[in-house]
């Protein structure tokens, strides 16, 4: 799938703004709100609420990076079927086609989900193919004050690699390098490497529990977002993103 990058999701939805405008009036100028303040370069949270037919409902957040990648949470709230519980994703967005206010996101463990840019504080959820929901109240994600990393343990598949003491996973659905900080699990996930790999530096297919972390690889190195690996699911040296299931 092809994906839409930018250099700032800033530029993005300003301009997905005045597209939502044209025909409109003239009124005042779109607030330009987005990337200030975001700490991690131009990351932007968008939160909401999901109906429940016969529940209080699901609080769904999204956090978009502008290199092309989304996290998700589905929080069940109060009398919801699974109260307490919660549902992780990970994958990629793009603006398709590009130049409108669709966004699109297609993730590890959801297939492709539509929204559009209302304005660039609005996602509004949209049908299948990217269509405007006929039935039921329309849902709308509210951009937040700060953004949410959403570093909570998940379960990542990706290509592993070990160089030297330096570990690397390029996990699945989002193509991007994550190193392995130094945690618990390490150790273990060393030795699973090195059973599996046909050859030094070889990529083994692997499964993890890990969460998001921000370390400076070295003082005065400014920090990078990577992973601590907290289990080792499994791996599998004859395994590929290619053929792993979700």
């Amino acid at each position: 799938m092809a994906t839409y990058r930018i250099r700032s999701l800033a530029a993005l939805f300003v301009a997905a703004g005045a597209l939502a405008g044209c025909g409109r009036s003239a009124g005042p100028a779109e607030p330009r709100l987005f990337g200030a303040g975001a700490e991690r370069a131009g990351a932007e949270t968008f939160s909401g609420k999901l109906p429940c037919r016969d529940c209080e409902g699901y609080r769904l957040t999204l956090t978009l990076f502008p290199e092309g990648t989304f996290r998700m949470r589905r929080s069940a709230l109060g009398d919801a079927p699974d109260p307490g519980a919660t549902r992780l994703d990970l994958g990629r967005w793009e603006v398709e086609p590009k130049g409108s206010d669709r966004l699109l996101i297609h993730g590890a463990t959801v297939d492709l989900v539509w929204f559009r840019i209302v304005d660039p504080n609005h996602l509004r959820m949209l049908a299948t193919g990217g269509f405007e929901p006929t039935d039921g109240e329309p849902v709308t994600l509210e951009r937040e004050a700060t953004v949410d990393p959403i570093g909570d343990r998940m379960r990542l598949k990706g290509m592993l690699v070990y160089r030297a003491d330096a570990a690397v996973l390029t996990e699945c659905s989002t193509a991007e390098p994550l190193p392995i900080f130094p945690g618990a699990a390490f150790p273990d996930a060393e030795r699973a490497y090195l059973g599996a790999a046909a050859a030094p530096e070889t990529p083994v297919f692997a499964e993890v529990e890990a969460r998001f972390e921000d370390r400076a690889p070295e003082p005065g190195v400014p920090p990078r977002e990577g992973i601590v690996v907290d289990s080792v699911v499994s791996v599998d040296p004859n395994g590929s993103c290619g053929t792993a299931k979700r």
